[in-house]
């Protein structure tokens, strides 16, 4: 977990920077794709060193989607509408997790293998970089005469970026050990404790 959320937040931090030079959809593809790698490595990693980096490939490929979804979102949506628009780039997450801690106990009911939910819920991380491919508009985000080192300097980001860091970090735990606490402490079974 400490792997994920290193490079999750390096490259949240990082990915402004290629987003100003390469463009914000090309970046939201790209770390998607990573992720999506990241997430398929999970299932078919032999041990823990490769399980190690294909966690920090996963955080590393879904850190930048919050920056890059919002950002897109602001160039394409009328302000108007972009308080519907960030509920929809939350919702897609949550719905995303809800969906998937409810069928990886099913999934791995199943087949009997912990790899299995990890290779079939790949499946859809894919075909998300795809839809972002062919549907999402290219905008070109705002270059700022920033230096790299002032903004490593300024203590509001790194107070914020050690917040969000913080944040998530719990956020992972609880629902990594939230579905054993329920089996273990609770005797709830495998297949309902990921969807609680």
């Amino acid at each position: 977990t400490g792997t994920y959320f290193f490079l999750y937040v390096v490259t949240l931090s990082a990915s402004g920077l290629p987003a100003e030079r390469f463009g914000l959809k090309r970046i939201l593809v790209l770390s998607s794709l990573i992720a999506a790698v990241g997430l398929l490595g999970f299932g078919l990693a032999g041990d823990y060193p490769s399980l190690l980096v294909v966690a920090g490939l996963h955080g590393a490929g879904a850190g930048p989607y919050y920056a890059m979804a919002y950002s897109l979102m602001i160039y394409a949506v009328p302000a108007r509408l972009r308080g519907m628009a960030s509920g929809l780039v939350n919702g897609g997450m949550s719905l995303g997790l809800v969906a998937g801690l409810a069928m990886a106990g099913p999934l791995y009911a199943a087949t009997g293998s912990w790899r299995a939910p990890f290779l079939i819920l790949a499946l859809p991380s894919f075909l998300a970089v795809l839809l972002y491919q062919l549907l999402v508009r290219e905008a070109r985000a705002e270059r700022r005469a920033v230096s790299l080192g002032a903004l490593l300097a300024d203590p509001t980001l790194l107070c914020m970026n050690l917040a969000g860091f913080c944040v998530l970090y719990g956020w992972w735990v609880v629902l990594s050990w939230g579905p054993v606490f329920f089996q273990v402490e609770r005797g709830v079974g495998l297949t309902r404790s990921g969807l609680y």
